[in-house]
């Protein structure tokens, strides 16, 4: 699989959430690793909300951005960040059906009005230095309507809105393909460059 910008894939069976890796082994992961499991045990939203993480088919992802003196300043502006990137790759496969991924404030992305993805960064300092940050997605990719109806809040899955299984390491690399190539931007101008971007999603 070729992900243009990662510096390092590394996959799981099983992992307790893809974050608490990351945040574990900062000290050991290369600036820009990816971090995907197929399942999670304790898959985490924010608020310590419990995001459902046992469909093997659904997306569960972390990225790992090692702390520097730029991202320091902008690190709680990267949620609303991966909230463009991940509405511009949902976008690809539901734009041609008439619909559009939205952002309900502040990362949570919506079609139809239902969760489809939610995101959570979690950082790490010392003092006022930071060390890195874990910035985590899980997107539903395939489920069926009885898994949606057991989820606390009304959700969709990307299968559900195209009538048709997503196959999941397309997703991947697109996604992470399309975050490296943003991050870029995001690095060089900082979250001005996306505003325009964002708000037009913002649902409220």
């Amino acid at each position: 699989m070729e992900c243009t910008g990662a510096k390092r894939i590394l996959r799981f069976k099983v992992l307790d959430s893809t974050n608490t890796y990351v945040q574990k082994n900062m000290d050991l992961l290369l600036d820009r690793t990816v971090v995907i499991a197929e399942t999670q045990t304790n898959g985490k939203g924010r608020f310590a909300n419990t995001w459902v993480s046992n469909n093997s088919e659904n997306l569960y992802m972390s990225f790992f951005l090692k702390g520097n003196q730029r991202l320091s300043k902008m690190a709680v502006e990267l949620t609303q960040f991966m909230s463009v990137v991940s509405a511009i790759t949902v976008d690809s496969y539901i734009s041609d059906i008439g619909l559009m991924c939205q952002i309900k404030w502040p990362n949570d992305l919506m079609v139809n009005r239902r969760k489809i993805a939610g995101i959570l960064a979690e950082s790490k300092w010392i003092g006022s230095s930071l060390t890195g940050v874990a910035l985590g997605i899980g997107v539903n990719l395939n489920m069926n309507k009885q898994e949606l109806l057991h989820i606390d809040k009304p959700a969709t899955s990307l299968n559900v809105c195209i009538n048709k299984q997503v196959e999941k390491e397309t997703f991947i690399e697109q996604f992470v393909t399309n975050f490296f190539h943003l991050y870029e931007k995001f690095c060089e101008r900082g979250m001005n460059y996306f505003y325009s971007e964002y708000n037009k999603r913002l649902i409220y």
